[in-house]
């Protein structure tokens, strides 16, 4: 059995088209934050392995876990802890290009995988009325940067990359993994 270690609904819909043959746990690990001196890439590297890996003590079998961060600059957005920072996060991504960067870490008896995918999103110029919508909609608070790319097409401008990624979980990449740590034929 393949063990999702998430209870995102975004994930676990695109984890579907990876396999049917699944179930989502919650993963019980406490996530590094943003200011833990990690590079973008190891922080979210380091917290799906985090997941995969207490998913692995408690159901073995093959665990996958997945982590995405959203980056402008070198500054790492997460999940917004209430409206304000929701806004703020949506104000500084207006106009602007950032990094969206999913890790996924694989887990079984045999393999432990990592790999992260970098996608580069350009927000369009978003005015605050929209800003407040959108927050007050209350979609902007369980995503990384405030915002997800697949609930309006007023938000993204352009995207380079996989969109699965920036929804949370590159569907290609963890398909090959599965397939390298013999979860998949």
């Amino acid at each position: 059995m393949i063990y999702l270690a998430s209870q995102s609904p975004r994930r676990r819909e695109l984890m579907k088209k990876v396999t049917q043959n699944f179930e989502c746990v919650s993963p019980c690990a406490e996530e590094i934050k943003g200011k833990s001196g990690f590079s973008p890439k190891k922080l979210a590297l380091s917290n799906a392995r985090l997941k995969a890996l207490s998913a692995y003590e408690k159901y073995g079998g093959t665990c996958v876990g997945a982590d995405t961060i959203v980056v402008l600059g070198e500054k790492v957005l997460e999940k917004p802890s209430g409206r304000e920072e929701a806004l703020r996060m949506l104000k500084e991504l207006s106009g602007k290009t950032h990094k969206v960067i999913t890790a996924v870490c694989v887990k079984n008896r045999k393999f432990e995988i990592s790999d992260s995918c970098t996608s580069y999103v350009t927000f369009n110029e978003l005015d605050e009325e929209f800003i407040e919508q959108y927050v007050d909609s209350g979609r902007a608070y369980d995503k990384a940067g405030a915002y997800g790319i697949q609930d309006t097409d007023n938000l993204v401008k352009a995207l380079r990359g996989s969109r699965a990624n920036v929804i949370g979980f590159p569907v290609r990449m963890a398909k090959r993994m599965l397939k390298e740590a013999g979860a998949l034929e």
